[in-house]
């Protein structure tokens, strides 16, 4: 029996197309588009939030982070969201893994932060004129 031969045709002008990519700031882009497909699911996580003093909704915010965006909620002056989300056994509030108001609101709104981090990693990838490579 004979040596399976396998080619992969297209693949050095696929490498070269990635790599005009990767120059072409496309991680720079994925972070833009992690954080603009966050942005606009804030104001219905806000809202999520108990009023009880409005210290905890007036944190709720958008950060741009190395892999993408990243929903933040909490400063250092305000740091309770932990127990308020989660629970506090010692202080009579059961805890509860899968959150009481803003992870329940963030994964409610997943399909909507999924749509908006591809129509802006499109928009990236447009921007750099990619094409497909005819081979």
């Amino acid at each position: 029996m004979g040596k399976a031969v396998v080619q992969i045709k297209g693949l050095s002008e696929l490498r070269r197309d990635l790599m005009r990519l990767d120059r072409d700031n496309v991680p720079k882009a994925m972070v833009e588009a992690g954080y603009r497909a966050i942005t606009p699911i804030l104001p219905n996580v806000r809202a999520a939030i108990p009023h009880l003093s409005g210290d905890i909704r007036g944190t709720v915010r958008a950060s741009k982070i190395r892999t993408g965006g990243s929903l933040r909620v909490g400063t250092a002056r305000v740091s309770y969201i932990g127990p308020l989300e989660f629970g506090n056994p010692s202080r009579g509030r059961m805890f509860i893994a899968t959150g009481r108001y803003v992870w329940p609101a963030a994964r409610r709104l997943a399909p909507v932060a999924a749509m908006y981090y591809e129509q802006e990693i499109q928009r990236a990838i447009d921007q750099n004129g990619w094409e497909t490579n005819p081979r």
